[in-house]
């Protein structure tokens, strides 16, 4: 009996030892819940912030779409726009054309006027000729007539003398 004894205050001491064990792993289960419900409450607390996130996310992704539509928009501006700077281009070159084609017959006509100035001077250069040939010839005109008239004075004197007799 005292075997047995023995064996139960074995047992016992045992029991005692699973006991402590079972208390420690209580205590440590209690630390784990309260370990998981400070989890929780971090996993309740990162769910809000996920929430407020996607919340966050989904404005953000409006705000881009309306971006995107602003983009496209002002692709569209550029690409109007850009039509009509093709478009005055095309003018641009159409009169730089014209212009050119101006030029060129202003080009011609400045050289029919320099032709024709030359050939202005040319006939100034004969006027001025013929004023002082006949500025000459004036000259001899009135020496004419003054010899003309002296002659007929003369005439006269004689007519008037003939007939007097």
């Amino acid at each position: 009996m005292n075997a047995f004894r023995e064996e139960m205050n074995a047992f016992r001491e045992e029991m005692n030892a699973f006991r402590e064990e079972m208390n420690a792993f209580r205590e440590e289960m209690n630390a784990f819940r309260e370990e998981m419900n400070a989890f929780r409450e971090e996993m309740n607390a990162f769910r809000e912030e996920m929430n407020a996130f996607r919340e966050e996310m989904n404005a953000f992704r409006e705000e881009m779409n309306a971006f995107r539509e602003e983009i496209n928009a002002f692709r569209e501006e550029m690409n109007a726009f850009r039509e009509e700077m093709n478009a005055f281009r095309e003018e641009m070159n159409a009169f730089r054309e014209e212009m050119n084609a101006f030029r060129e017959e202003m080009n011609a006509f400045r050289e029919e006027m320099n032709a024709f100035r030359e050939e202005m001077n040319a006939f100034r250069e004969e006027i001025n000729a013929f004023r002082e040939e006949m500025n000459a010839f004036r000259e001899e005109m009135n020496a004419f007539r003054e010899e003309m008239n002296a002659f007929r004075e003369e005439m006269l004197l004689e007519f008037n003398d003939h007939l007097s007799i």
